[in-house]
């Protein structure tokens, strides 16, 4: 989940550090903007997968059975 004051730490310093350990997906949760961006570690680097906003409902893998409704997030 980003706060406003670590999103650039996350980013930076967080990110790489994930891919290095081996970490597959992310699921990037932004309050500020009510969206949601998945990742995927391809290739040593991360790919945006989808972003979901405000109150769509999202699936998204590694879990796409299941289906999350945003909305609840923000709240």
């Amino acid at each position: 989940v980003l706060s406003p004051s670590h999103a650039r730490y996350d980013r930076r310093i967080k990110f790489p550090f994930y891919a290095r350990v081996g970490v597959s997906y992310l699921w990037v949760i932004d309050p500020a903007e009510k969206t949601v961006e998945v990742r995927k570690l391809e290739g040593g680097r991360w790919s945006v997968l989808a972003t979901f906003a405000e109150d769509e409902p999202m699936r998204a893998e590694p879990f796409e059975g299941i289906e999350i409704p945003l909305g609840r997030l923000w709240v």
